[in-house]
């Protein structure tokens, strides 16, 4: 699996938690799952800065200017 599918699948397993967490019954478990999503999605964003760091000194990120 490439770092993009696996983001995706990341990506998608974080929508599950924001629908289970709106339908959840109680309280406890609804924070539960917001308390998750929200670390997984400061983790997301921190891959998404160290893929990007990585492409911007490999070159591989073009600005438009050429």
């Amino acid at each position: 699996m490439s770092d993009g599918e696996a983001l995706e699948e990341l990506a998608a397993a974080m929508y599950h938690l924001q629908m289970a967490e709106a339908e959840a019954e109680t309280e406890s478990i609804q924070n539960m799952l917001k308390n998750s999503l929200d670390d997984l999605d400061m983790q997301a964003q921190e891959i998404l800065m160290i893929l990007g760091e990585k492409e911007y000194q490999s070159g591989e990120i073009h600005d438009g200017s050429s």
